[in-house]
């Protein structure tokens, strides 16, 4: 979770070479005020097979207040992916309510309403770098297909959020009601 005192919010993976043979690929840890570490550096070591180690990088800062030493080693991407994601905060991936804006319409949508589990709060990002006019708003939670889903956005000044009914004409005037599911 938060080390030293830091809160983690987001991680993110960079791939430095592709070439064949010579993979690199670097993950970092991002904070809450947007300052990013290098956390684990990824080498091919043949072909597709991968050694995952932690940065000296994120144990000189870290270090101390964490589950990995010097020469910790993963075998699978999948490995380091737990770690990281175990490495965020707790309190942004269950919604805390003391760090969400005032000013955020999806307050006061509960997972009674929703069916969804109560995460509420911040503003998403558009993730992966994707240039778009759509906000996701809300913490993310990830469902069994691995999909991100959000409790509201916003595109062109409208904001819709999980509890809105949106009816979506089709061919032949035929009407469908579209409902919840907002994943990226």
């Amino acid at each position: 979770m938060a080390a030293n005192g830091h809160c983690f919010v987001e991680w993110k993976e960079q791939f430095v070479s592709k070439e064949r043979g010579n993979r690199v690929v670097h993950y970092f840890l991002k904070d809450i005020s947007g300052n990013s570490v290098l956390a684990v550096v990824g080498t091919e070591r043949s072909v597709r097979h991968m050694l995952y180690v932690v940065s000296e990088e994120f144990l000189s800062v870290y270090g101390t207040e964490n589950s990995v030493h010097a020469g910790y080693r993963w075998r699978s991407r999948r490995e380091v992916v737990n770690w990281l994601t175990s490495r965020l905060s707790k309190q942004l991936r269950h919604g805390n309510q003391s760090k969400s804006p005032k000013n955020d319409a999806t307050i006061g949508v509960s997972a009674r309403q929703t069916g969804m589990p109560d995460y509420k709060g911040c503003l998403a990002r558009n993730l992966k770098g994707h240039a778009s006019d759509i906000v996701w708003s809300g913490v993310a939670w990830t469902c069994g297909k691995q999909l991100k889903h959000y409790s509201a956005f916003c595109r062109s000044g409208t904001r819709i959020m999980v509890q809105s009914f949106v009816f979506v004409m089709a061919e032949e005037e035929n009407r469908y009601l579209a409902v919840s599911g907002r994943y990226v």
